[in-house]
C-alpha cells in the first residue's frame, strides 16, 4: 500500500525491526519474515530517508552473514535503499562502518556460494558501484574494490540484465 508506506516512519516501526534484524540468533523464519517487511518499505524514499538516520545497514549485513538463505532478498533490501538517492552519503559512511564493501567482495569471490545466485551478483555489482559514486566516501569504497582481484571480473560488465523486470529477485 503506497500511501501506507508514507507514514510507516512516524508510526515508528522501523528501529524495532532493525533492532530485531541485528539479533543473530533469530530464527530463519522470523528474519524471512522481517525482510518481507523491510523490503518493500525500503523501496519507499520517505522510509528510506528515515531509514538513512538510524543504523540500517548493519543489521541487514549481519543477516546475510548469519542467515545466507536469505542472501538474495538481503542483498535486494540494500540495493533498494543505496540506490535510492536518499539519504546517500549516511548510508555510504554505515557501509565503511559495517565493512559491507569487504562482505560483498567476499561473496563474489565465492563461486560455490550456494545462495548466491545470477540475480545476487548482480545486486552485490549494483551495491558496489552506487557506494563507489559517494562524494565522500567514493574514494574509500574504490580502493577497496582496487585492492579486489575479483573486482576486476565485474567491474566492466553489465549485470542488469540479470535483475528480474519489477525489481524484485523474490517473490514477497
Amino acid at each position: 500500500q503506497p500511501l501506507l508506506l508514507e507514514h510507516i516512519p512516524a508510526l515508528g516501526p522501523l528501529p524495532r525491526i532493525l533492532r530485531t534484524l541485528s539479533v543473530s540468533s533469530n530464527s530463519s523464519a522470523a528474519t524471512l519474515g522481517l525482510l518481507k517487511i523491510l523490503n518493500p518499505i525500503s523501496g519507499n524514499n520517505n522510509c528510506v530517508e528515515s531509514l538513512s538516520k538510524l543504523e540500517c545497514i548493519g543489521p541487514i549485513a549481519n543477516v546475510i552473514r548469519h542467515h545466507p538463505e536469505h542472501t538474495t532478498i538481503g542483498l535486494e533490501t540494500l540495493e533498494k535503499i543505496i540506490s535510492s538517492g536518499t539519504g546517500t552519503e549516511e548510508l555510504s559512511q554505515q557501509s565503511i562502518q559495517v565493512e559491507l564493501v569487504p562482505q560483498l567482495l567476499k561473496l563474489l569471490e565465492e563461486s560455490a556460494h550456494p545462495h548466491l545466485t545470477p540475480s545476487g551478483r548482480a545486486l552485490i555489482v549494483s551495491i558496489l558501484k552506487t557506494l563507489a559514486g559517494s562524494r565522500l566516501n567514493g574514494n574509500r569504497v574504490l580502493a577497496l574494490l582496487d585492492q579486489s582481484p575479483c573486482w576486476a571480473s565485474y567491474r566492466d560488465q553489465r549485470h542488469d540484465l540479470f535483475l528480474q523486470a519489477s525489481g524484485s529477485a523474490l517473490p514477497v
